[in-house]
């Protein structure tokens, strides 16, 4: 996935079903220690999304 465009669509270009996107859900909550609501990742449509939100996530993280 990391050589992929940035506006590569997961949906729509990956194949990626909501069965995928829950695995991907979790993976990254327990990878980067963050929580992903269902109401957050409905707004991830493309990797760039993705990439721009999982770094705001572990930002405002580190923050606190």
């Amino acid at each position: 996935l990391a050589e992929l465009p940035g506006d590569t669509r997961m949906i729509d270009d990956l194949g990626f079903d909501s069965l995928a996107i829950t695995e991907v859900v979790f993976f990254t909550e327990d990878l980067f220690g963050i929580n992903i609501t269902n109401e957050e990742i409905i707004q991830v449509r493309t990797l760039d999304d993705l990439r721009r939100f999982i770094r705001g996530k572990v930002a405002v993280r580190a923050v606190h």
